[in-house]
């Protein structure tokens, strides 16, 4: 089973664009049963769960907020993940270098399936492939992955371009191209 940490769905389970009454309903209604009854029960941040729930609720999400393009996915995904960093004070790094190199090992303390690795970087931009994960031939669980990349850099660089591909079975090839920030913090 491939399985990941629940602080995403936590965070996507309280989120306050998909908070209380209608549009909470309407959330609920486009996940699958399963992942509902988790929800409705609460989800614990530490907890490892089913991957196929974290799907799920993603995808309720962009169905819940009309996210019709690639841009509005990927640009709802940064902003949460960078909203839980700041609140967790997740963001200890201070150079891109250490940042870049720090992504996969963040990956793997979060999912249990499939290898995230940072390739090819310039001075504006990177490349990362995540491979041997079932999803990442799924359009939106790319999009989310991507976000997530985005918002650990997003201290030091502003995103300006960002493409998530399918690049064969279980493969996917992420792309953010960025102006840097602060000079200061170059690093790489």
């Amino acid at each position: 089973m491939v399985r990941a940490r629940g602080m995403a769905l936590a965070h996507l389970s309280e989120h306050p664009e998909l908070g209380g009454g209608e549009r909470r309903e309407v959330f609920l209604s486009h996940l699958d049963s399963k992942t509902r009854t988790l929800i409705e029960k609460g989800i614990s941040a530490e907890r490892w769960y089913a991957e196929h729930h974290h799907l799920s609720a993603y995808n309720a999400v962009v169905a819940t907020l009309g996210l019709d393009t690639d841009e509005k996915v990927f640009r709802f995904f940064f902003e949460s993940q960078r909203d839980v960093l700041i609140s967790s004070k997740r963001t200890s790094f201070h150079t891109l270098s250490a940042v870049l190199a720090q992504t996969p090992v963040r990956w793997r303390r979060g999912h249990d399936t499939g290898h995230l690795s940072v390739g090819q970087r310039s001075e504006t931009g990177v490349r990362a492939i995540l491979r041997d994960h079932p999803y990442a031939e799924d359009r939106v669980f790319r999009l989310v992955v991507l976000g997530g990349i985005a918002a650990l850099v997003s201290d030091i660089v502003t995103v300006e371009e960002a493409t998530a591909e399918r690049a064969g079975p279980q493969r996917a090839k992420l792309t953010l191209n960025w102006a840097r920030r602060r000079t200061s913090s170059a690093g790489a």
